[in-house]
């Protein structure tokens, strides 16, 4: 008989202590299987020989060893679990050992801690088990302590004792609601969680991030009814706590829940979006919540003097000369062309820096070729030609810059083939080369240039 699977007539204190002595081998993830699939087959008879306290001693002593393993990570995490399944068995099995308010604690904690292990290895029905045992035994620890009480500050420090269980067994039974799709178990949980705040606030903070982990993965999932309503409770719920909660995580929250009701696609959801964007950046302004306010504000098809009020915010704010940029080319990308160039007017006067001037120009430039607004944009190259070359040099990185721009239009010609008007471009770009003759780059644009003249079978400008 193998000795493991016959446990009615085993000596377990031998097994364990073999167990444990086995250390990380193969055998010991045998034996760990063997006992768990057998737990259940002990019974009031085999018990009669070994006394209680030896019982919760080896079980006691069983849980030290598996979670001292587990944070070794030296056992893996469903084998830690199993061990902790069978040491919280062992001790709750029977009524052992339950006389002392000590012993009922003990086993609130190792059920509420088996029954985390089990939802965090993706187990959430045995995880429940584990769960309900806890706040039963909650119930009598409460019952226990109410009739042993005899003082006002014991009654009030018992009762926060056991609330705080309570709280965090709800939290959990949340937590393994939502693994198991069931929004509305989880939802009554952490309502109830919320109401026991104005007791225990202390663990505002703690519930404030669980209902933002179950709007995330609600998102992930694409639930959105059920992540706004875990980002809105989120919200809520840090808003509850004096400085408990920062603001940057309150408005990180209202910035996703923007970004839910925006995804929904729906014109009844756009001005949700809004309002909860807007009191984002009351709580924190952020670069991200700027932007997606303007992109509320395009979705829900807004008037340009609502988004040029918008975008005018991005300066009383002082963010910085890119990301002013970076709205403008928002702005246009969505057909918005007469705000940006209007917004484009604004920070021109608003950044003063002869380096920042020089950025704007070159921007609006190339805003003005992404619109075929080619005129215009040819008379600003011819200014900021002259200037470089007479006056006030570009830095390496705006020329560049004003080079990618000037072949990007050009390509764009090359595309459609109109190979005269890439040529002017690319002549533009040759003037800039002319002050720097040994850049790399300029054997690349003169062959882009002889592709042109053969396209147009101008042979007799292949030699200039």
């Amino acid at each position: 008989m193998d000795g493991i699977a016959d446990l009615s007539i085993m000596d377990f204190k031998e097994v364990i202590k073999t167990m444990i002595i086995t250390g990380n081998s193969w055998r010991l993830h045998e034996m760990i299987d063997k006992f768990f699939m057998n737990i259940s087959n002990f019974n009031r008879k085999s018990l009669t020989e070994v006394q209680n306290i030896q019982i919760e001693e080896i079980a006691v002593n069983l849980w030290n060893w598996a979670t001292a393993k587990r944070l070794e990570l030296s056992v893996r995490k469903s084998q830690a679990a199993k061990l902790c399944y069978i040491a919280c068995k062992l001790v709750c099995m029977h009524g052992v050992s339950v006389s002392s308010e000590e012993a009922i604690q003990r086993q609130i904690l190792m059920n509420m801690k088996t029954g985390k292990q089990w939802l965090d290895t993706g187990n959430a029905q045995i995880a429940d088990e584990f769960f309900q045992a806890a706040m039963a035994n909650l119930e009598k620890l409460y019952s226990r302590l109410m009739q042993s009480c005899h003082t006002e500050t014991n009654l009030s420090l018992y009762k926060n004792t056991v609330e705080k269980g309570i709280f965090h067994v709800l939290s959990y039974q949340a937590e393994s609601a939502v693994a198991q799709g069931d929004f509305k178990k989880a939802s009554i949980c952490v309502l109830r969680c919320k109401d026991m705040l104005i007791r225990i606030p202390e663990m505002t903070k703690y519930l404030h991030v669980l209902c933002y982990n179950f709007g995330v993965e609600s998102s992930k999932q694409n639930k959105y009814r059920e992540s706004s309503f875990w980002l809105s409770q989120s919200y809520d719920i840090g808003k509850m706590g004096k400085d408990s909660v920062e603001p940057e995580m309150l408005a990180k929250g209202l910035r996703l829940l923007a970004t839910i009701y925006l995804n929904c696609d729906d014109e009844a959801y756009y001005n949700k979006a809004l309002i909860a964007v807007i009191v984002a950046n009351k709580e924190h302004l952020d670069p991200a919540g700027l932007f997606l306010k303007m992109r509320i504000l395009i979705k829900g098809k807004a008037f340009n003097e609502e988004l040029l009020e918008a975008a005018k915010e991005v300066l009383y704010l002082a963010m910085p000369l890119e990301f002013c940029l970076s709205i403008i080319q928002f702005l246009i990308d969505n057909k918005r062309d007469s705000v940006g160039f209007c917004f484009l007017k604004i920070i021109a006067d608003h950044f003063k820096l002869p380096e920042h001037r020089k950025r704007i120009l070159l921007f609006y430039i190339d805003m003005l070729l992404q619109v075929d607004q080619d005129v215009i944009a040819e008379e600003k190259i011819k200014e900021i030609l002259i200037d470089h070359q007479t006056r006030s040099r570009l830095t390496r990185a705006l020329v560049n810059w004003l080079h990618n721009i000037l072949w990007g239009k050009a390509t764009r010609c090359v595309k459609v083939q109109n190979y005269a008007d890439a040529l002017r471009w690319y002549s533009y770009s040759l003037k800039l080369y002319e002050c720097d003759q040994a850049d790399m780059d300029l054997v690349k644009l003169k062959r882009n240039m002889v592709s042109c003249y053969l396209s147009l079978k101008q042979l007799d400008k292949l030699y200039r």
